[in-house]
């Protein structure tokens, strides 16, 4: 057996973390997994080795690489997909000599309100915003930015602790759980929230790789004042004209914040035509999208990466869009007891790639407005994203309707 090691930084224990998984070995590469997080029983054959230590640690992650070199190992490449230890990784695969995106970049990227600043000051279109540290500078951004506002976290992903005020008295009460918790000694959550004005309109994410887009991919939200996803469309049902123009956006917000290295993923609203940018994100994207990207185009930016990060030489992904692809989730909006659901799910539409849930029989759930209300999935390819959309509503209901659940 091999001993390049592709070191994983708590990395993503999702579907995309077993993808990156199994693209190390497909690369000759043995995956390893760095953290500090309980790992499923499920999630621990994708890895070589799961070695617990702060993963979030610079310090224990370089030290843990040292000496798995010291015991006669090689690590080719330092990673991670985990939105929280894209710093760490970064940090550690640069003092190492290793490939890496840039460190300061993926910070300026983490902390959304350097982000906002650093995109505003290049003229890329952005929602109205204000760093709030005190309630009462959440009621001014509020009172100035409204009527209606988004409070969120400086730093995060997943939709947690993302919402939306309808008056500056509401915004004060969103704020004020995000403002204590990162006033708690030893957060690691970076200090205020954002407030934002609130942007109608839809809602799109461009996939980048090594800054250049791949596609534009179309997201369907939950109902407010929360904004779960609960579908992805690729590619987007736009124009010819609004795609480039929403590429270019997102292009040039990657390069403001300099991150033309690897897999970007950027959520922007169309706002009277315009994109405006929401947040850019220094990774690959979640919600499946990757599978549905290479789906849809060929493009597999979970190998791409790996390769990457590996020092592997990687070609310039040549976009061809093929087909199309959409995923539908199964969320949950009440709390809810799980009376009985079905061992299994299949289809007999050719045209559905995956059903997979993670409800179980006599378990209750209890939705929090975030990622983690979303129990289920279907993903679906056709000959056009409508097609595919159109198949992963239909599944989608099927799923629900498997299940038997009583109110809590």
């Amino acid at each position: 057996m091999s001993n390049q090691a592709l070191v994983f930084v708590d990395s993503d224990r999702t579907g995309t973390g077993r993808s990156y998984a199994r693209a190390a070995r497909n690369l000759g590469l043995r995956p390893i997994l760095l953290t500090g997080q309980p790992v499923p029983p499920g999630e621990r054959g994708c890895y070589d080795q799961i070695a617990s230590l702060p993963a979030l640690d610079r310090e224990a992650v370089a030290g843990w690489c040292r000496s798995f070199v010291g015991r006669g190992g090689n690590v080719a490449g330092i990673m991670t997909g985990e939105d929280r230890a894209l710093c760490t990784a970064a940090h550690v695969a640069r003092a190492a000599g290793l490939a890496h995106a840039d460190p300061e970049a993926v910070a300026r990227c983490r902390n959304k309100a350097d982000a906002r600043a650093y995109l505003s000051a290049a003229g890329v279109p952005v929602p109205g915003w204000a760093l709030c540290r005190t309630q009462s500078d959440v009621a001014r951004a509020a009172d100035r930015l409204g009527p209606r506002v988004v409070v969120k976290p400086v730093d995060g992903s997943g939709s947690v602790g993302v919402r939306l005020a309808t008056d500056p008295y509401e915004a004060q009460e969103v704020a004020a759980p995000l403002l204590a918790a990162a006033a708690v000694p030893g957060s690691t959550r970076l200090p205020g929230v954002l407030v934002e004005g609130y942007i109608t309109g839809p809602e799109l994410s461009v996939e980048l790789w090594n800054g250049r887009a791949i596609t534009a991919v179309r997201k369907h939200l939950g109902p407010e004042p929360f904004f779960v996803e609960t579908g992805h469309d690729v590619p987007g049902p736009l124009s010819s004209v609004d795609i480039a123009w929403v590429c270019q956006a997102a292009e040039e917000a990657a390069a403001a914040l300099g991150m033309r290295w690897g897999p970007v993923h950027v959520e922007l609203r169309l706002a009277a035509d315009v994109p405006r940018v929401i947040e850019v994100n220094a990774r690959i994207a979640g919600g499946h999208i990757p599978r549905l990207v290479h789906l849809a185009t060929g493009v597999d930016l979970v190998a791409l990466h790996v390769a990457q990060s590996a020092g592997l030489p990687t070609a310039t992904p040549r976009y061809e869009q093929v087909r199309g692809a959409a995923i539908r989730f199964l969320t949950l909006d009440r709390p809810v007891r799980v009376l009985s659901a079905p061992d299994h799910h299949t289809s007999t539409d050719r045209r559905v790639v995956e059903i997979a849930t993670t409800l179980v029989p006599n378990a209750e759930y209890h939705p929090h407005g975030d990622h983690t209300d979303r129990v289920g999935h279907v993903i679906t390819v056709a000959e056009d994203a409508d097609e595919a959309a159109a198949v992963a509503e239909e599944e989608i209901k099927r799923l629900a309707y498997a299940h038997d659940l009583t109110d809590l």
